[in-house]
């Protein structure tokens, strides 16, 4: 949109998510204003949020069989009819206050994670090949990983009738932050005394679990998520944080989806 050749804004936009550059450094390097620079990465951001849907599908059908078989491949021992992984990751921002917005103690100390460290919480659910099936993101780094999902969409969903979703007999896994459900499977609170077929299924379901937890490294490695969202304060995170992450998780994931493409291409 605009006078800028369509490239030049795709070359702004990418900038942006891959390198810790403010509005200004970016508008200079590419000598274009800086109201522009603002205007170019804003109408990417919601151009991709706009065709999210297009790549990031929960799987129907025969892609339900496929992506539990894709599980099952994955390990010798893999935990049976699984249909996704589900985890949770804090993305760092600015600490969400300043002299100006004045903000409530209440609602900054909503962002600081127990680690001491503001950040917004994101939670992926992603299928065998490392793909992203749903996400959701925008919560307070303080919030706890069960709340986040009972309150999304899809924890929604999985909690009222997941039979919307998927078959009785099939599930999604999480870790022990999340609740037991007959659709969502936990491994068991290790109290020092599970019995051997309570380790062995917590082994089996941590080793198919793991995809969402490299899914996650793989995405805040190639596409540098810390940096972009360092010049995000809190007086736009209600606003333009689940955007923007959604934006980054996006483009990692048409990046998997391209890997994947070439490698079957190569074979």
């Amino acid at each position: 949109r605009g006078r800028h050749d369509p490239k030049k804004q795709i070359l702004i936009g990418l900038w942006y998510f891959a390198n810790q550059e403010s509005y200004r450094q970016i508008s200079d390097r590419f000598d274009v204003s800086l109201g522009s620079s603002i205007t170019i990465i804003n109408c990417m951001v919601d151009k991709i949020c706009e065709n999210a849907d297009r790549f990031i599908i929960w799987p129907k059908g025969n892609k339900l069989n496929d992506t539990i078989e894709g599980f099952t491949s994955l390990r010798t021992n893999a935990f049976p009819k699984v249909v996704g992984a589900i985890d949770g990751a804090h993305i760092k921002i600015l600490a969400p206050w300043t002299k100006r917005n004045k903000m409530p103690p209440l609602d900054r100390n909503s962002y600081i994670n127990r680690k001491q460290v503001a950040t917004v919480l994101l939670q992926g659910i992603c299928d065998s090949e490392y793909k992203f099936i749903n996400i959701f993101s925008g919560w307070p780094g303080s919030a706890h990983d069960a709340h986040v999902f009972k309150n999304s969409p899809v924890g929604e969903q999985l909690i009222s009738n997941s039979l919307n979703l998927f078959p009785r007999d099939m599930h999604i896994l999480g870790d022990c932050a999340y609740p037991l459900l007959h659709c969502l499977m936990t491994p068991y609170r290790d109290n020092g005394h599970l019995t051997k077929e309570q380790r062995h299924f917590n082994y089996k379901l941590s080793s198919s679990r793991i995809v969402i937890e490299q899914n996650f490294l793989m995405s805040t490695t190639r596409l540098s998520v810390p940096n972009v969202l360092q010049h995000v304060y809190v007086y736009i995170i209600f606003v333009w944080i689940d955007q923007m992450i959604g934006a980054i998780m996006m483009l990692t994931h048409l990046i998997q989806y391209q890997m994947t493409k070439t490698h079957v291409q190569m074979l």
